[in-house]
């Protein structure tokens, strides 16, 4: 009997000892798994306070690289500090944070893969500006004479269209098809157009022994066009831009179409496209092919060359208001914008010129008073002063020239 209870002692002392290595087992592998949690949280926290350090840095960094190309109004600079700093308040309140622990990380990482992508594409779409506004101007060439401060006073451009195809420049002579006077008022938002047709009869470089068709004066170069207008004006022009038909194509198709109220029913096809296009009265949306052959069309009208002035000028506002739209605010869509523009125009504005627009528009976003004039005058055969026979000329209308001054006076 002793030698059974002896032997049921040892089978209870041998099973507890299993369930004491066994519960001992359990807490050493519970234990393991917690120290193992905690290394991975720890871990875990460190990253986020390693990429929290390297994310502020980058975004610091960002904001003086921003400043530095100058784009952006003071205000804005500082709204972007603002930003940061918030940014950084809430990374500190989220790890300071003692509840939730798991979700404040998630929340943390969110937040920051967030700020990062918002801050490259912001950066990345005004590197786009700064590159292409360097490309376009006209710093290689000789400098404004008269240059404006363009987002403080009123200043006038010379918009030159070239009578060119497909030349993937634009020739420094050649018959000057668009003779454009652009007035702008940037304090008030204010742009006045003056179309004078191509025909016009007037005194080269203001000479009035060297009588001519407005178009011969591009033959000369852009200074005789310009010295020309501004004589018969009695303005000074500040800066000049010239563009050619692949240009009109180009930045309207950049911009993704442009819609135009016409005044007029009429159908045309201009020499770079088999295509004819109807336009109808009122609204009709055109793409860049169709917007050429809308601003090139005159012998359709009964004013001929006065109605394709005023049809150029629809195609230039709409072509602005488009271009100030949030329409475009995406970095392929602006690049291609501004590709279109700096592979079709040459011009002697500086890019410190279009920088402080740029930098005014973005201050002022609101939109602009585009006012249209065109001059005109009655058809007559006289001879001119690069044609020894007798051509057909417009001589200008002085009450429609003395209208068109008066207009201008508010741009001086």
């Amino acid at each position: 009997m002793k030698k059974g209870k002896h032997s049921s002692g040892n089978a209870r002392d041998i099973s507890n000892s299993r369930d004491i290595y066994s519960n001992s087992q359990n807490v050493s592998r519970d234990i393991y798994s917690s120290t193992k949690r905690k290394k991975k949280k720890r871990g875990f926290d460190r990253f986020l306070r390693v990429f929290f350090v390297i994310e502020t840095l980058i975004l610091i960094a960002c904001i003086i690289y921003i400043g530095t190309m100058q784009l952006l109004p003071a205000s804005y600079i500082v709204a972007l500090v603002i930003i940061v700093a918030l940014f950084c308040g809430m990374q500190m309140f989220l790890k300071l944070k003692k509840s939730r622990r798991g979700l404040r990380r998630v929340l943390s990482l969110i937040l920051s893969v967030v700020m990062l992508c918002v801050t490259f594409y912001c950066v990345g779409m005004l590197g786009v500006i700064h590159d292409s506004v360097k490309t376009v101007t006209g710093d290689d060439l000789e400098v404004a004479p008269n240059a404006a401060k363009v987002a403080e006073e009123p200043f006038i451009v010379y918009l030159s269209g070239s009578d060119t195809r497909n030349y993937s420049e634009i020739p420094e002579k050649g018959l000057s098809d668009v003779n454009m006077v652009v007035a702008v008022d940037p304090v008030n938002h204010k742009m006045l157009m003056i179309n004078t047709p191509r025909d016009y009869y007037v005194a080269l470089y203001g000479d009035s022994n060297k009588m001519d068709k407005l178009t011969h004066a591009g033959n000369f170069g852009v200074e005789c066009s310009m010295q020309t207008l501004e004589a018969l004006y009695d303005i000074e022009f500040n800066y000049y831009a010239k563009i050619n038909f692949k240009s009109v194509v180009d930045i309207v198709d950049a911009l993704g179409g442009i819609k135009v109220n016409s005044e007029l029913a009429f159908s045309s096809r201009h020499s770079l496209s088999e295509k004819t296009y109807s336009f109808v009265v009122g609204e009709n949306e055109l793409n860049g092919d169709a917007a050429l052959a809308f601003v090139r069309e005159r012998e359709s009208f009964a004013a001929g060359d006065r109605q394709r002035g005023k049809n150029q000028q629809l195609v230039i506002s709409a072509i602005v208001d488009k271009a100030i739209s949030p329409a475009i605010l995406n970095i392929s869509k602006f690049k291609e914008v501004l590709s279109a523009v700096t592979s079709n125009t040459k011009t002697n504005i500086s890019s410190d010129a279009i920088t402080a627009l740029f930098r005014m528009q973005l201050a002022d976003m609101s939109g602009w008073d585009i006012q249209s004039i065109s001059v005109d005058g009655t058809g007559s055969s006289r001879s001119t002063y690069t044609v020894s026979s007798r051509v057909y000329v417009m001589i200008p209308d002085e009450e429609t020239v003395n209208e068109a001054k008066t207009a201008l006076a508010a741009y001086k």
